[in-house]
């Protein structure tokens, strides 16, 4: 008896220790980020140098999950099966964030600093509330990039492009702009894209150059107008309930570690410096657009941003009369303006 009682007293110690050391346990957080980024492309490097930072945050371990579409990823954070995601503001508007979608209205912009002031103040602190209201938080802003034209067979001016069998990203800009230039459209997610352009279910598409480069679309698709018709910012964005379990030292710890995003915009231009050659030098075409050649695009588009404006849903007027009024704005503020 003395042996059992013995071994019962140890038996219970040693479950009391094991009692203790749970609460230590329980406060590393393993979350999982997705993110559609291709490899060879800064897009990710920029998601693996924000992991990186994310990783060295006491308690905090994170990895990361590749999911093709956009759609899908924004999708699966909202449900929790992702605790956190890095998603274009096109890829997560039709996930119940229709205004997302005015960042992607085509030809909005008259220069990067413009859009970069209204982007980074405006849009930035309208969205975070919204995204806060439907389970989501606005962990921090990155960049995707301009998107070009891309095409199987040389289809340079929009004369080109009439009745071409374009791919229709699920987004109204993306509809909107291939209606303008009278394209065949065929509504598709991302990742039907590069099979479709392999068995010619469609011949023309818009992309941004650092995603199409690492794709199959540089090979089935070789031909890249850079037109800069419409701007892909991205952001972080984490499951609401998956972050309010984190401390608030770790939540801070999460928006420090985002790389800044003059940093990032700085990454993406200077690779589609470095990849513009190499793409020229495997026989790829890139065209540089002039002012001249963009107004032929612009012209076709202008008058059709109000009515895709009014049409998003959601707040999307209301944003967008903001998103004007810190236009002009900026437009005060530039000397002599």
């Amino acid at each position: 008896m003395t042996g059992m009682l013995r071994r019962s007293v140890a038996g219970a110690a040693g479950a009391a220790m094991m009692a203790l050391a749970v609460p230590a346990v329980a406060q590393q957080e393993t979350w999982k980020v997705g993110s559609a980024a291709q490899p060879g492309s800064s897009l990710l490097t920029i998601v693996e140098e924000n992991m990186a930072n994310w990783n060295k945050v006491p308690g905090f371990k994170i990895e990361r999950q590749f999911v093709a579409s956009e759609q899908e990823l924004a999708q699966q954070v909202l449900r929790g099966r992702l605790q956190m995601a890095s998603v274009s503001f096109a890829g997560i508007s039709p996930a119940g964030f229709p205004e997302a979608a005015l960042a992607n209205v085509p030809f909005l912009w008259s220069n990067e600093a413009e859009r970069n002031y209204v982007l980074d103040g405006t849009v930035w602190k309208y969205m975070t509330r919204l995204f806060e209201a439907k389970g989501l938080v606005a962990v921090g802003i990155g960049e995707v990039g301009w998107n070009g034209v891309v095409c199987k067979t040389a289809c340079m001016g929009p004369e080109s492009l009439k009745g071409l069998k374009a791919r229709v990203a699920p987004t109204p800009a993306s509809r909107m702009f291939w209606s303008a230039m009278q394209a065949n459209g065929v509504q598709m997610p991302l990742s039907e894209l590069f099979p479709a352009l392999q068995q010619n279910l469609v011949v023309a598409a818009d992309l941004p150059f650092p995603y199409y480069v690492t794709t199959p679309a540089r090979e089935s698709a070789p031909f890249y107008y850079d037109l800069r018709h419409l701007h892909h910012p991205s952001l972080v964005v984490a499951n609401k309930a998956a972050w309010d379990k984190l401390t608030p030292a770790q939540q801070q710890g999460i928006r420090d570690g985002m790389l800044p995003i003059a940093q990032q915009r700085k990454m993406v231009a200077d690779e589609i410096a470095e990849k513009v050659k190499e793409f020229r030098a495997k026989g790829g075409t890139y065209v540089e657009l002039t002012p001249a050649q963009r107004d032929q695009y612009r012209k076709l588009v202008e008058g059709r941003q109000m009515e895709l404006v009014n049409g998003m849903g959601g707040k999307s007027a209301e944003l967008f009369d903001l998103m004007q009024a810190a236009r002009r704005e900026f437009q005060q503020r530039k000397p002599g303006g």
